[in-house]
């Protein structure tokens, strides 16, 4: 178990998934069919997994979109993340997490948004052992991610093409 790790919750008879969407800002049927689909995409244990991008204005739900999603699929006493400065941060994140939600995004950098798609779709890195000259670690994950922000996230198109874009 890592740090931070909660118990997923237990199932309750009778229960449905519309009694989430009363909590979540959807407009329109698309957006809860797409939030829904997303959810159950991540019970896919390989991959590769879509992008989830929460926008919208401010105090419109989108953290507590990423939230609940966390809650309901990878339960983390720390749900939501700043992002990582380098690809190291992001892998070693994602070696620890089932989902990684990045929180209040103002924009992606080339770097944070080439890694993500690495991520969703199956990707690796290698990088230099700490003090050593030439050892490497090889790390290697798939994993689905949330973004969520004001900005306009998808405007790299490599990520726009991995993303289900909520409004």
């Amino acid at each position: 178990r890592t740090a931070g790790m909660l118990a997923l919750p237990h199932p309750q008879p009778g229960g449905s998934i519309d009694l989430l969407r009363p909590l979540l800002n959807m407009a329109d049927d698309d957006l809860w069919i797409q939030y829904v689909g997303w959810l159950v995409g991540c019970l896919n244990p390989w991959g590769p997994y879509p992008v989830q991008i929460l926008q919208g204005e401010q105090g419109s739900a989108k953290s507590m979109g990423a939230r609940m999603a966390k809650a309901l699929l990878d339960p983390d006493a720390s749900p939501l993340r700043t992002p990582p400065a380098n690809d190291r941060e992001l892998m070693i994140a994602a070696t620890h997490t089932q989902i990684l939600a990045f929180d209040n995004l103002s924009g992606l950098d080339r770097y944070l948004s080439d890694a993500i798609c690495r991520l969703a779709t199956g990707g690796g890195n290698r990088f230099r052992k700490l003090y050593t000259d030439s050892t490497e670690v090889l790390f290697t994950a798939t994993r689905p991610v949330i973004l969520n922000g004001i900005d306009d996230l998808t405007n790299r198109e490599d990520l726009a093409s991995r993303a289900i874009a909520l409004h």
